[in-house]
C-alpha cells in the first residue's frame, strides 16, 4: 500500500464474500466478452490473503548473491516500472 500509495483498506471483508465477488466479476467479464480481466479477480483476492515469503539464504550461501537494494526500495521501483509500462499509468 505504502509503494502504491494508497491506505490500507479499513473496512474488513470475509475472505469467502471477496472471493465470491472476485468470481462473479470474473464471469460477467467472460459474458461480456472482455479482453481485459476486471479490476477484481478471484487471484488478487488470494495473493494478499495466503502470505508467501521467500528466503534468498540458498542463493547467498550458493552464489554468493548480495541483493543491490532493499524491498521496500525494490517494491517502489517495481511501482514505478509498473506505472511506466501500463497504458493508463495506473498499478
Amino acid at each position: 500500500a505504502a509503494a502504491l500509495g494508497v491506505r490500507l483498506p479499513r473496512i474488513p471483508i470475509p475472505e469467502s464474500l471477496a472471493l465470491l465477488a472476485g468470481d462473479a466479476m470474473e464471469g460477467a467479464s467472460k459474458l461480456l466478452g472482455r479482453k481485459e480481466p476486471p479490476i477484481l479477480t478471484s487471484y488478487r483476492v488470494r495473493v494478499p490473503i495466503h502470505s508467501t515469503h521467500f528466503s534468498n539464504a540458498k542463493a547467498k550461501r550458493l552464489l554468493g548473491f548480495s541483493p543491490k537494494i532493499g524491498l521496500d526500495e525494490g517494491l517502489l521501483r517495481t511501482v514505478e516500472w509498473y506505472r511506466a509500462a501500463k497504458p493508463g499509468g495506473r498499478a
